[in-house]
């Protein structure tokens, strides 16, 4: 009986080491940041009929305060988003938006945030169009995840 007790004990000390390591690892081994990151990234879509998409981040991240018992890891943003729609023969669209003072955001929120921002709207040759880039941050390094263009008729 005492055994059983004994490894009923162990067990229940073991459940939430592997809980925590199983947790950490959903959101990747490097997702835990000690000190501020910083960015400063373009990507350029080349689109047809000599259309391009840019989108450039920067600034920096930094680690939230209170981390240690954090369920999530959690950032705070002071970054600049700036994503440009150029067609030859047309207006060019700009759009600068900054994600800072929003409070402590997770990972998953911070991308929402950002691609979000980096959303532009032109009016092309009678059509409405919008320029999107979805991005993802892994290992503490921004990346393009996906780009979606789409037009329909005015």
């Amino acid at each position: 009986m005492k055994m059983l007790h004994t490894l009923g004990l162990i067990a229940a000390l073991a459940l939430p080491a592997v809980g925590a390591s199983a947790q950490q690892q959903s959101y990747g081994a490097n997702d835990y940041i000690r000190q501020p990151v910083r960015f400063d990234k373009t990507f350029t879509q080349s689109l047809s009929g000599g259309c391009k998409y840019v989108v450039n981040v920067s600034g920096t991240i930094a680690p939230a305060a209170g981390q240690e018992n954090a369920k999530a890891p959690e950032l705070t943003p002071h970054l600049t988003v700036a994503a440009q729609a150029t067609c030859p023969n047309e207006a060019s669209y700009k759009v600068t938006d900054n994600v800072l003072g929003n409070g402590p955001l997770t990972w998953a929120q911070l991308q929402d945030s950002l691609s979000r921002r980096s959303r532009v709207y032109t009016v092309e040759k009678g059509h409405q169009c919008q320029y999107a880039a979805d991005f993802k941050l892994v290992d503490s390094r921004l990346q393009l995840d996906h780009f979606a263009h789409s037009c329909q008729a005015l």
